[in-house]
């Protein structure tokens, strides 16, 4: 009788911050495999203890110490390898023909990785490091060491030759999108979706946590309006959670995790609204923006009109030409509403601003930090929105009548009714040209009488979405195309 082979898991990390540690440590607690970790058997190896004496020991010899750290893997025991190189070197040292191999490559997003590695090194909180301008700043050149550290590796990896002929079971692993025991179920072709799993409900506790830190770091930030819509968000997310927790009917248990996603996304679009980092590129180098944040509007303002853009926008093609950070499209997409969502700022591309691009898609990662941890199903899918690159609102390319709906927040000024209302309507001609439905925007209330001037068709939405607290009264109209309002 043939003897059982012993197995062996070659995990590697694309970057710092994809979870090997914790992927490794979660497969031997679940097959009771011992772990093993490639630098440490080279440090001990060479008597080397920090970095700096790894890497200039390293640069005196050729080779050696791979092959014989698999060389002396026990063909009687169960092995789970962690290295950043395991993946590309082992299966050359390795007899494929006497261990069932598998290899497992884990990637993440950069920003989701540098946001992790902060949080390792620092212990603060998500809520503390969007909070504070100096923060923000230094997740900024985590993304840099990140990037850089991952295309080392990736040139690491190019050196290499294929590895050699034999079965070895591979899997590429999106730790970004991910929690650590959604990759090992996926690994092991569980079946976790038809049940709630206790990592689930800790994954969805800990994010209620987060949550509540988060409140906490940013209460300063936070207009009263939009606290007051914070209480009831995160009171939504804690019933939809005890009531996960009873759910055995798989139907049953998808509705609540439904309900309980878009409660969530309520939740973080109430509480990152106005300090979700927002990202700029210079010189090919991210930058964060500490100060148009601030221009964004209060969510309090963006829930008044939620109940209006839910079925007036509900799959229908939307342009959002003054999209800042991102917020307002984040939720509509989050939220499966819009079919597509096309943005675009005036800090796009090099029309106004040559030496700072506009980073839309990292503004759309850095606004999934907040959901970190969860599992896959609770992610928001922002797929459906496109950016479109160095492009003002007044020369849209876009074909007549291509989208549905321009939804936006134009910039009018904290000062004054009337400081940037020729923006608003010399803006209009274009965004009425694209849109099919036309215009819905938040804007000062005076300027509703003054835009019907320009013999356009103004219908108001809203009140006064501020309720007296603000300076300015804010209501959203819809301003319809000309062919439209003259049928």
């Amino acid at each position: 009788m043939e003897n059982a082979k012993n197995k062996i898991y070659l995990v590697s990390a694309e970057m710092p911050g994809c979870g090997s540690t914790s992927l490794c440590n979660e497969i031997s607690r679940k097959t009771g495999a011992s772990v093993v970790r490639i630098g440490e058997y080279i440090r001990k190896n060479l008597n080397v203890n920090s970095e700096k004496e790894l890497n200039q020991a390293l640069s005196k010899i050729t080779g050696g110490h791979d092959e014989q750290f698999y060389r002396e893997l026990s063909q009687d025991t169960d092995y789970v390898v962690d290295g950043k190189m395991a993946t590309a070197i082992g299966p050359h040292y390795l007899d494929c023909a006497a261990s069932d191999i598998t290899s497992i490559d884990l990637t993440s997003h950069p920003l989701i990785s540098a946001k992790r590695v902060m949080q390792r090194e620092t212990g603060l909180s998500f809520g503390e490091i969007i909070a504070e301008d100096d923060h923000k700043h230094a997740l900024a050149k985590m993304y840099k060491m990140v990037l850089e550290r991952a295309a080392h590796s990736q040139d690491m990896r190019q050196s290499i030759q294929n590895s050699p002929s034999g079965h070895v079971h591979t899997h590429l692993i999106d730790t970004g999108n991910m929690p650590i025991p959604e990759a090992y179920a996926v690994l092991s072709n569980e079946d976790y979706q038809s049940s709630v799993k206790d990592w689930e409900m800790e994954a969805l506790n800990e994010n209620i946590n987060n949550l509540i830190v988060c409140r906490q770091a940013l209460d300063r930030h936070l207009h009263e309006a939009s606290a007051y819509h914070f209480k009831h968000n995160l009171e939504r997310v804690k019933y939809r959670t005890d009531q996960l927790d009873t759910m055995l009917g798989k139907k049953a248990i998808e509705l609540v995790r439904f309900n309980l996603k878009h409660a969530l996304i309520d939740s973080w679009a109430n509480l990152t609204m106005k300090s979700t980092p927002r990202f700029f590129v210079h010189d090919n180098d991210a930058m964060i923006d500490t100060e148009s944040p601030e221009f964004s509007p209060e969510y309090y303002k963006l829930a008044a009109i939620w109940p209006i853009v839910e079925s007036a926008l509900k799959d229908k093609i939307v342009l959002d030409p003054f999209a800042g950070s991102g917020i307002l499209t984040n939720a509509l997409a989050a939220k499966n509403i819009t079919k597509k969502i096309y943005i675009s700022d005036i800090d796009c591309g090099n029309a106004d601003s040559p030496k700072r691009a506009s980073a839309p898609e990292l503004n759309r990662k850095a606004w999934e930090l907040a959901f970190d941890g969860l599992p896959s199903f609770y992610r928001p899918d922002l797929s459906s929105i496109e950016n479109i690159s160095g492009v003002v609102a007044h020369n849209i390319p876009l074909p007549d009548k291509s989208i549905d709906y321009v939804v936006t927040d134009p910039p009018y000024g904290a000062t004054s009714e009337n400081d940037n209302l020729d923006l608003v309507v010399s803006n209009l001609d274009e965004m009425l040209r694209v849109s099919k439905e036309g215009v819905i925007m938040l804007i000062p209330e005076q300027y509703e009488s003054k835009i019907q001037q320009n013999d356009r068709d103004v219908i108001k939405l809203t009140k006064d979405v501020s309720g007296g607290r603000s300076e300015i009264p804010t209501v959203y109209v819809h301003i319809k195309s000309k062919e439209r309002g003259k049928s």
